[in-house]
């Protein structure tokens, strides 16, 4: 009898050793994560860092999203390394996402990839005034608060507003039709442009189109061809 008590009296103080060992590695590893969140907070905030050192950003406002924040990361009881790769991976062209590989050496080792979205803040052309519907593009009427050069305004040149537009309305080029320089039926003087030769020619317009714009003309031997309106009643077909 007496053994048995004593049994059952060691098993109690084993299993009381193992609950209050487990306790103990628990409280590390949570100890050891939180620390390892708040060193990850300060490499989000590296990050940020490198980004604007990008050499396509130049200088531009912006701001990273991530997609897990904070990541669920495993204990690590070394340093964690770090490791920054930019989509796209041409240093030429501005990234748009970002994707920070951290990786620890201790045992387990393990290792995540924590994925962050690209948002700029630049601001965009706005207009300094209302505009009506068919009104007359001007450069007037655009109030400049870009934070970097933009494409210019030549591509809004002769065009006409689609539809009737707020003050401080954001520069859109869909905002903005083009003003018919060819129009359906009408005779158009036609230059066919080739290798080494150039033909003059007339042609029936069978669309309207604005300066630029695609257009196909039927010449006067019935052969219909695709060109672009270069002016008034003008059209160059090339590459025949």
């Amino acid at each position: 009898m007496r053994n048995r008590r004593s049994c059952r009296a060691v098993a109690h103080l084993e299993r009381k050793f193992v609950v209050r060992v487990a306790v103990l590695a628990l409280s590390a590893d949570i100890s050891m994560a939180s620390e390892l969140l708040q060193r990850i907070s300060e490499i989000q905030r590296e990050v940020s860092g490198e980004v604007a050192r990008h050499p396509a950003i130049n200088g531009e406002d912006f701001s990273l999203v991530w997609r897990d924040s904070p990541p669920r990361l495993p204990a690590c009881s070394r340093p964690v390394t770090k490791e920054l790769m930019f989509y796209p991976i041409n240093p030429d062209v501005r990234p748009s996402r970002v994707t920070l590989k951290l990786e620890c050496t201790s045992t387990p080792r393990w290792t995540r990839h924590v994925r962050a979205q690209i948002t700029y803040l630049t601001q965009a052309d706005v207009l300094s005034a209302a505009v009506s519907k068919g009104t007359r593009f001007d450069e007037a009427l655009v109030q400049k608060r870009e934070k970097r050069e933009l494409p210019g305004l030549s591509q809004f040149q002769g065009r006409l507003a689609r539809r009737d537009l707020e003050i401080g309305s954001e520069l859109r080029l869909n905002d903005w039709e083009p003003i018919a320089v060819i129009r359906k039926g009408e005779r158009v003087s036609v230059t066919l442009a080739g290798t080494g030769f150039q033909i003059e020619t007339e042609g029936e317009a069978l669309g309207d189109a604005g300066l630029n714009d695609k257009v196909q003309v039927k010449l006067s031997n019935g052969v219909r061809v695709d060109g672009v309106a270069v002016g008034e009643n003008r059209v160059v077909v090339d590459r025949l």
